[in-house]
């Protein structure tokens, strides 16, 4: 479960190349991007990045009971011991993606496409049939995300989030899931 994605510096443009095996480019960096089941001592560093990132952000205990889930998807991406990002999803006929989060430093390097293609993969080997979440109906970048992935928006829930902000729930079919007798 190991991908490649570069990380440019400032004075040089991006030019990323392609392909797991890709070289890398003059002025660039190759940085080894690992996804991993999330450990107990991974937690302070998620910790850190869900009260940066989320307005209402999960407690400790809740990824706790989430790490080795049976029926579950817990899984973190890092370099070089440093997490970047997580995904937490749950379920085998329907699986829902609980939580999915990127340290803002990194995003727009494909983390959590990478984050999410575990996650994909997670409900095909559990023969899900589709994947569901919950996304702030103000989140546009994180709604348009999940459209290029293949999630649609089935419905909204009505003051879902603490502040009373309405969820937009989107769903993924996973038709390969399904087995034809």
């Amino acid at each position: 479960m190991r991908a490649r994605i570069q990380a440019g510096r400032n004075d040089v443009p991006d030019r990323r190349p392609s392909g797991i095996d890709s070289q890398p480019v003059a002025g660039m960096i190759l940085v080894v991007l690992t996804i991993r089941p999330m450990t107990e001592d991974d937690l302070d560093q998620v910790m850190a990045l869900e009260n940066t990132i989320f307005s209402s952000p999960w407690r400790r205990s809740f990824f706790r009971s989430d790490i080795g889930r049976p029926g579950g998807c817990c899984v973190v991406a890092e370099t070089d011991g440093r997490v970047l990002g997580y995904a937490v999803a749950w379920g085998t006929g329907e699986v829902h993606l609980a939580n999915l989060a990127v340290a803002p430093s990194a995003r727009g390097q494909g983390i959590g496409q990478r984050l999410m293609d575990e996650v994909l993969a997670f409900g095909r080997s559990n023969n899900a049939v589709s994947i569901y979440l919950e996304v702030r109906q103000s989140n546009t970048i994180a709604r348009q995300f999940y459209a290029r992935l293949g999630f649609v928006p089935i419905y909204v829930r009505k003051g879902y989030y603490e502040n009373g902000e309405d969820a937009v729930v989107m769903e993924k079919e996973l038709k390969e899931a399904r087995t034809e007798e």
